[in-house]
């Protein structure tokens, strides 16, 4: 079996109360990239959240569903915008928005599960995702000083 025969794991939801239904997947790289982008400042509070828990040592599955839940409800626009992107119609996040509350948790269940599939899986996100930010930060921090130690007044120069 190559890449090519792999089928995305996905779920199938009706969208209560009709008879409606959306197949969901879960997030790939492409997509978190995506979601950066558009909200960077509420997934990094999930990263943050979750990083805290990993730092514990009490991170387990459903404290990790649990923290991503919380924060997103505290951020709908970013609810409307995954479950679309998991649904393959990115451009359908103002209907995702419009679903009741039990449907969406239901839906954001199930790509978080496909996203997130195990307690491994998760902390080796959070190890490369620390990783990243913090060769990020290294990077921006040489970049700056060597431009502050070269874009200096000149003052030094004319004494």
């Amino acid at each position: 079996m190559g890449l090519k025969d792999y089928v995305v794991p996905s779920t199938l939801v009706t969208l209560a109360p009709t008879t409606n239904t959306v197949t969901v997947r879960g997030l790939n790289f492409t997509d978190l990239s995506q979601l950066l982008n558009d909200h960077g400042p509420a997934l990094v509070l999930i990263y943050s959240r979750v990083y805290a828990e990993v730092m514990a040592g009490k991170l387990d599955q459903q404290k990790v569903g649990d923290l991503i839940q919380t924060t997103l409800m505290e951020t709908p626009r970013l609810i409307g915008d995954i479950i679309a992107i998991a649904a393959g119609e990115p451009d359908a996040a103002d209907m995702a928005l419009k679903l009741t509350p039990g449907v969406q948790l239901e839906l954001m269940s199930a790509i978080i599960g496909h996203t997130l599939v195990s307690e491994a899986e998760v902390k080796k996100l959070v190890e490369a995702v620390t990783t990243m930010m913090e060769k990020v930060g290294d990077l921006a921090t040489t970049l700056t000083s060597g431009v502050a130690s070269q874009a200096g007044s000149g003052a030094s120069a004319v004494a």
